[in-house]
Parts: structure tokens; sequence; C-alpha cells
């Protein structure tokens, strides 16, 4: 069978792995990859109308050093040229794969690709937009600092490098924050497209997305699981993508004066909820993973609105505390107005 035929027909498998297998395949799979196997990496990308950029995206990530690199696309629907573009490069590349669905949004898109992942045999998952350009060391050094961490799920991320949409630097900076659940919980900080993760996260993630319905980004939810259930953390400082702003950019960095009142009103209104619903998300699907002190806060989150007294106690928890202003001012905002 080809190696193209032999990628795609696993497609069509329906298994999810045990808890118990799971952890069998993150030992065993780190152990081989530590006495000198590359790397199996699967990245995960989702499109839609993305002709203008996405060959571009496509050939940075097939150019990775030292992984060795699997393509799977879904593309959310697209009306443009997108899907005979990726058809054409999955012609001349055996590692790309595609599957057409119906149009989702971005986040049920990223997530329905991770169900289809549970179905692969890959050592790590990688997220992927469709307009940026990976630079060539970027998985090497995800997939260095994962094979670093304990036995477990994990997951890396890591800053970018801002550019326009011609690539061009972009003038920005970085707020150095405080990676705990309370902290993202207020405010997702995480860039979707730098994430890499390991197969025991891909398998924590696999749950019924349709019943989910998630109110927020895939990458708010995959770091906010993460963070739930004590996951190891691989934070990087230094960027290794170009991350493209771009009027059709449907997440991006915030740059601007107006673009950060934008960002303003969407999380205190267009989010209104949504942190409600995801910590609740939280307890029901993850209670058995988390720790006390995680339930704890994640109870607390669920149950602000009922009291006056419940709110002063939820804006008053130590670890519902960022070392960034203005997103501890929103998020009292949020709660005393019930918008959280």
């Amino acid at each position: 069978m080809s190696k193209t035929r032999s990628f795609v027909s696993r497609l069509g498998c329906s298994y999810v792995l045990s808890r118990r297998q799971s952890e069998e395949y993150h030992t065993k799979g780190k152990e081989k990859i530590m006495t000198g196997k590359t790397p199996r990496v699967l990245v995960l990308l989702s499109s839609y109308n993305g002709e203008r950029y996405i060959k571009e995206q496509i050939d940075s990530v097939m150019n990775q050093e030292a992984v060795e690199v699997f393509l799977l696309i879904r593309d959310d629907g697209s009306t443009d040229k997108t899907i005979d573009i990726i058809r054409e490069e999955s012609k001349r590349n055996s590692s790309i794969s595609l599957i057409c669905g119906q149009n989702y949004g971005y986040a049920k898109s990223f997530m329905t690709l991770c169900l289809e992942a549970t179905k692969l045999d890959y050592d790590f998952f990688a997220f992927c937009d469709q307009d940026d350009v990976w630079l060539p060391e970027k998985l090497k050094v995800a997939t260095s600092n994962l094979l670093k961490t304990k036995d477990g799920p994990s997951l890396y991320l890591s800053q970018a490098k801002i550019v326009d949409e011609k690539l061009n630097p972009i003038k920005s900076s970085f707020h150095n924050r405080l990676i705990d659940l309370g902290p993202v919980l207020e405010h997702n900080f995480a860039i979707g497209t730098t994430m890499v993760f390991n197969r025991e996260l891909l398998d924590l993630l696999s749950i019924d997305i349709d019943k989910m319905c998630l109110t927020c980004g895939h990458d708010s939810w995959v770091f906010l699981v993460a963070l739930a259930v004590n996951a190891a953390i691989s934070y990087d400082t230094e960027g290794y993508l170009l991350y493209r702003q771009h009027g059709d950019n449907a997440s991006g960095k915030i740059t601007s004066l107006s673009q950060k009142i934008k960002a303003i009103k969407k999380i205190l209104f267009k989010w209104k909820g949504a942190r409600l619903d995801s910590a609740n998300k939280l307890l029901l699907s993850y209670d058995q993973y988390l720790s006390k002190d995680n339930r704890s806060l994640l109870c607390e989150a669920s149950q602000y609105k009922e009291s006056i007294k419940k709110k002063r106690a939820f804006v008053k928890n130590k670890r519902m505390k960022s070392n960034y202003f203005i997103v501890d001012f929103l998020f009292r905002i949020a709660v005393l107005f019930n918008l959280f």
C-alpha cells in the first residue's frame, strides 16, 4: 500500500485508546524517541477560504527540520480555490491528506481534527493556521521541549513573531503572563498555532464535540484542559513562526489601539458567559482528573452568580489574578455584571 493510501485509510478507523493504553503508548513511544527515533508529528490544519497564503504555509510545514511531518487538513467549507490548492499539494507530497467538511467555524473544526487524530499513530500533534509561515526549527524545538517533560499529558506553546501580510515585522510587546488556571480562565493568551502536544493530552481532548458546543476558541479550551488536569506545560518566550496579521484573520495578535478597544468589547460582551461555560464543562468532563485546588476554583467560577458573597469570594481568590492590570480589571467588571 502506498504511503498516501496508508495515511488516508487509517482515517476510517474508529478506535480511541483507553487511558491505560494511552499511558503504555506514551511511555513506550517516548523511550523509542529518546533512543534516537525521529519524532513523528501530525500537524492539524483547519482551512477556510485561504487561497492567498495556504501554499506558503504548507511549504513551511513540510520543510521542518529533525522531525517526520504529516499534515492533516480539514477544509471548513471553502468557496474559493483553497481545496484545489491543497489537492495539488497532496499529489506532490504523500504526507499531506485532506478532509472536506461542512462549515463548523474554526474552533469546532480544529477539535474535529483532534478526534480524527486519535485514530492515527503519531508521537506528537500540532495545531496550524492557514496563513502563517513556520520557521524550519519550529517543531524540532517543540518536540525537544516535550521530551524533557514528565510522563503524562504535556503541552508546548510559545510566542510568535508578529508580521504583516507581506511578512514585514510589526513592532509588538508581550506581557509576561502567569501560567495558571485562574489567569487563563480570565483571558486566554495562548496562540493556538504554536501549540504542540503529546498523545495523552490528545486523548483527554477527545470528547464529543457536538455535545460540548464550545463557546471559546480551540486554543483557549486546550490550554484550559491542560491546566485543569495539571499537564506539564512548556512555555517558550521565543517565537518560531511568522504570525501573519491581515484583514481576514479568524483571530490574531492585538497590535493597535482600535484592536485593543475591540478586544475589550469582545471580552465583556461577545464572550458573555463563555468563561462560565468553560468552567462548567471542565467540571463536567474532567472531574476525575482535577486536583482539589482546581476543582475548588472551578466551583467558585461555576457558582459566582448565586450571591454577592460568592462574587466577592471569587474576585478575591488569589488564583484569579494575573500580572496584567487590564485583564484583572475586566475580570472584575465581568463578574460584577454577570458577564463572566
